[in-house]
């Protein structure tokens, strides 16, 4: 896999921003599609209840669904109690299932904090909770014809914006499903079952995505989205130890260079499967973060996880990983510990019983066996046998924007911010930690990458396993074109020639813009030391350079 993509997405992205100023506002659509966790399920109350200035939904909500009933105007971006959960009287507890805090609403205020001098951005859910891939599919032939909120975000946007005589780009299609497919349930038709296969889900998945792509290409006029992706989690929904969707999920964003995995959820607060509200809007935070790096930085954004496993003796493993900020590092303040960090070992006999997990240098796992390993070996992380949970993270010191909220925060007179039905006790999430509030309560989401839920095996004489399709890219420089070149002029002076109509933009690795314009000379001392990444791009021509700010 290259970069290509992702900068070809870049420069078309601000080549829309460029060629459109002329024409009036340029929106920027936000699509969420998938199941439960698209839609915010279970999470009251409503956190994100102020909206960011620029950022829209469709009508009344940002469901298209749910009870939204205007879809010819857009309205300032906030959270709130879907309508057709008010409407069939939802209850102030946690155990509810009521859509109050979607996620897509944190991702696309952490874009709009993050960019803040770009146009206009629409943000619409349209995902329905308890479904398969395949009743959400084009091609599924179900009275209740999901797909079709999909189309209806699509066909609403691009009328409002008609009427408005503006252009609209969905630059990022974000999918949040998976959970269902771990069991048989509702196929493609009415009488068919859903698959639990790895493959043909992936196979599904690859359909699902096109369709989506091509019909947003269609009535948009513009080039094929990415597709990001989550990575279902292990806790609750699976039950095998391969965990196959969600290594469907993980291995296609290694082997098609237009979808991005942006990692798991495990990380995040849940009450049981499902997130809490501060999980949601966490969750949106770490999409948002992705999609800076991938669509406006041009990045290759890979999550962490491992490039190969070796059997290095008959008692010892040897993990190397793809890190996207080294060191890897075990996380135990943030998260609970779990048992051997959340790795698993198994081979012909059992589940072996792991004497030590360690970190060799920056980027290895060192596994070490009680007993010699007898035939084949499974290695297996953060899935059934642990909850879906684990400790290991890279090192990315990037935070969101909101902070942590305490749920069962009171105000000066004893009664809480929150209100709650009399029969709840508590609004605090079921996974937390719990010992730590003191330091995590009212602090910025912290968003590291950590370790995506895997399941490997080496059969029974193989020493070595290279993770097929996995190539290792990461932020690297691009070689300049022959038509526009980034020059570092020395003092801190960057230049850029070759074009008198160049769009430039400079950010750091947190995907944050410090300068962005029609500009061809940046003094970088004016800014806080770090690594940039400077973007510039023409009508013809692109190009990117990494810069050490020292």
């Amino acid at each position: 896999m290259t970069i290509k993509y992702r900068m070809i997405s870049f420069a078309v992205f601000v080549l829309f921003c460029i060629t459109n100023t002329a024409k009036g506002d340029n929106y920027i659509h936000l699509i969420m599609y998938g199941q439960s966790l698209s839609e915010g399920y279970q999470s009251y109350p409503p956190l994100s209840v102020v909206p960011c200035d620029n950022n829209f939904m469709i009508g009344n909500q940002v469901w298209i669904n749910r009870g939204n009933t205007s879809f010819s105007e857009l309205t300032p971006l906030k959270a709130s109690v879907s309508l057709y959960d008010v409407a069939n009287g939802y209850k102030k507890t946690r155990a509810n299932g009521a859509k109050c805090e979607n996620p897509i609403i944190g991702t696309a205020n952490h874009i709009r904090n993050a960019l803040s001098q770009y146009d206009p951005i629409i943000a619409t859910s349209c995902g329905s909770d308890g479904k398969t891939i395949e009743q959400l599919s084009k091609e599924a032939t179900h009275t209740e014809y999901l797909y079709g909120d999909f189309l209806k975000t699509v066909k609403s946007a691009s009328e409002i914006i008609k009427c408005g005589n503006h252009t609209i780009f969905c630059p990022a299609i974000f999918w949040m499903q998976g959970e269902y497919n771990y069991k048989e349930r509702m196929g493609l038709t009415p009488n068919s079952k859903s698959t639990t296969d790895k493959d043909r889900y992936k196979e599904l998945l690859l359909i699902l995505k096109n369709n989506m792509q091509n019909d947003i290409a269609d009535l948009y006029a513009q080039q094929k989205p990415l597709f990001i992706t989550y990575q279902t989690s292990g806790q609750k929904w699976c039950d095998t130890f391969e965990g196959g969707i969600s290594m469907a999920q993980l291995e296609a964003s290694n082997e098609y260079d237009d979808i991005i995995c942006a990692g798991p959820v495990y990380p995040v607060t849940d009450r049981g499967g499902h997130l809490d509200p501060n999980g949601y809007r966490w969750y949106g935070e770490m999409l948002g973060k992705v999609f800076c790096k991938t669509v406006i930085l041009g990045e290759d954004f890979k999550p962490l996880q491992p490039t190969s496993i070796r059997k290095t003796d008959a008692r010892t493993l040897e993990i190397k990983f793809h890190i996207p900020v080294e060191p890897l590092c075990f996380e135990l303040k943030h998260q609970a510990p779990v048992k051997d960090f959340g790795f698993v070992v198994k081979d012909k006999t059992g589940r072996k019983t792991i004497s030590q997990v360690s970190i060799e240098g920056t980027t290895n796992v060192k596994i070490s066996l009680d007993t010699d390993i007898d035939g084949y070996v499974e290695i297996g992380y953060a899935g059934k046998d642990t909850n879906g949970h684990g400790n290991l993270r890279d090192s990315d010191n990037a935070v969101a924007y909101p902070v942590y909220e305490d749920l069962d925060k009171k105000d000066d007179s004893g009664n809480f911010i929150y209100p709650r039905d009399p029969s709840e006790t508590t609004l605090r999430p079921e996974y937390e930690p719990i010992d730590r509030r003191d330091t995590y309560y009212g602090k910025p989401y912290p968003l590291h990458n950590y370790c995506v839920m895997f399941y490997y095996k080496l059969n029974e004489g193989e020493d070595t396993l290279d993770i097929k399709g996995f190539e290792m890219s990461g932020i690297s420089d691009v070689a300049s074109s022959s038509d526009l070149k980034i020059s570092d002029s020395g003092n801190g002076i960057i230049k850029i020639y070759g074009s008198a109509d160049v769009f430039t933009t400079v950010s750091d690795l947190s995907g944050t813009v410090y300068r962005t314009g029609d500009v061809n000379e940046i003094d970088m001392k004016t800014l806080p030391k770090g690594v940039y990444i400077i973007c510039a791009v023409s009508k013809k021509d692109n190009s990117t350079l990494k810069y050490f700010n020292n």
